[in-house]
């Protein structure tokens, strides 16, 4: 039985990770006053780009700044809240939950922490800029 002869194929090129293909692969070390340190921070913070990608910016004019921008040390820390807020709710869920099966517990006290709840994600949606929901 006679076969098709087989089409020459490509080489495979060999995958490389994102450090692997960089193309600055020179570091540099750099001494600040904790001053000095914590105005670079609050300049990179302001411009929304990690801390050295504003070095890079301010250094060579004309570079790019990077694309991903570092979310401010607020947000952050809004986003933390809203994730311990979200569990803490889930919690308050499981009380209600357990209630439901006999135990007792007092309903407006119940109702009155959800609320509560509810009324500070929102603000922290709010402040983060999302849709309240």
């Amino acid at each position: 039985m006679d076969s098709a002869p087989e089409k020459p194929t490509a080489p495979e090129k060999p995958k490389r990770s994102g450090s692997e293909t960089r193309q600055a692969t020179e570091r540099l070390t750099l001494r600040l006053t904790p001053e000095q340190r914590r105005q670079l921070d609050e300049w990179a913070n302001s411009a929304g780009i990690a801390r050295a990608s504003y070095i890079l910016a301010k250094l060579f004019t004309g570079q790019p700044l990077r694309a991903t921008r570092a979310p401010s040390i607020e947000r952050q820390s809004l986003a933390q809240f809203l994730a311990w807020l979200g569990r803490l709710n889930g919690n308050v869920y499981q009380v209600s939950r357990a209630a439901n099966f006999g135990q007792e517990y007092d309903t407006d006290l119940l109702l009155k922490a959800l609320g509560e709840i509810t009324e500070m994600r929102n603000a922290v949606l709010m402040a983060l800029g999302r849709e309240v929901v």
